[in-house]
């Protein structure tokens, strides 16, 4: 596999850190086993209930099931051939409703109380992933929304960002808003989510920077679905290129500065409404 053509890799590396001090003891090393679902207990004195958010995870997980994608579950021995889920509850709940029988499980030696600390050192410490991480991920393994964003930034001269950047930092063909776009997608279709971004990009700006943001798209989607009569590309582009987004987004601050309860959506959605009517067209 040539360098050029072949996956991007990157070593793990002593990262410069120097005023970090590391643990001088890393405890009793865990042991990797196959435990039955069965064998598994939830203490409920530090362990979150089972509530509805809950119960869709689990649901998803075992919807896709793949153990490809699945993590060890954390357990504890307790003893009498039982073991405690340290972290991985819901991750155990999805394999036994897909009627698995065993486990991959990472087996940890802790007291109780030494459990409930674990529990909470492995939560507080995960690091979240971006939305646009996750996105860069999907377009690496092919994932077709992915490959419909990539379609629809090509055909209207938008570039992706693939990791979070303010929009004060992007140049104005630059957007992060990758959810927004592909829940255009969903809701409607490619055409309107690209015609959305057409249409931003018509509008004129003194501010170098981009308003391709997640509230200028959905509202500008909103109002194209509604009206299918403002599809035609060269009106959008006479209409909305008068407009500067700059000066309508200095308009919603100000009117949500006076009134907090107005939605900053449904401002930049009338913003967009008005714009596309062509009112300051009609003579009296």
């Amino acid at each position: 596999m040539s360098e050029t053509s072949g996956p991007k890799l990157r070593t793990i590396t002593r990262i410069d850190a120097r005023d970090v001090r590391p643990a001088k003891s890393f405890g009793l090393k865990p042991e990797c086993v196959w435990i039955d679902i069965v064998l598994l207990r939830v203490d409920e004195t530090y362990q979150r209930p089972i509530d509805k958010q809950g119960r869709a995870q689990i649901a998803l997980i075992a919807e896709t099931f793949d153990w490809r994608k699945f993590a060890p579950v954390i357990v504890a021995d307790i003893g009498g051939g039982l073991y405690a889920i340290v972290d991985g509850q819901h991750r155990a709940h999805a394999a036994a409703l897909c009627n698995i029988r065993s486990v991959p499980c990472y087996v940890i030696a802790a007291a109780p109380e030494e459990q409930a600390d674990c529990f909470a050192a492995i939560n507080g410490q995960v690091i979240a992933i971006r939305t646009q991480n996750l996105w860069k991920a999907r377009r690496a393994a092919g994932h077709p929304e992915a490959a419909a964003l990539d379609r629809i930034a090509t055909a209207e001269g938008v570039s992706l960002v693939w990791h979070n950047l303010s929009t004060l930092a992007m140049e104005p063909a630059q957007t992060c808003a990758l959810n927004a776009i592909v829940r255009a997608v969903r809701r409607y279709n490619e055409k309107i989510a690209g015609l959305a971004l057409f249409a931003l990009r018509s509008t004129r700006t003194r501010a170098k920077r981009s308003f391709l943001t997640a509230q200028w798209i959905e509202a500008t989607v909103a109002v194209l679905a509604e009206h299918p009569e403002w599809h035609d590309r060269a009106l959008i582009s006479a209409r909305l290129g008068k407009i500067d987004l700059a000066e309508r987004e200095a308009d919603i601050r100000a009117a949500r500065a006076e009134n907090p309860a107005l939605s900053g959506r449904a401002l930049a959605e009338a913003a967009i409404f008005i714009a596309l009517e062509g009112v300051d067209e009609v003579t009296a």
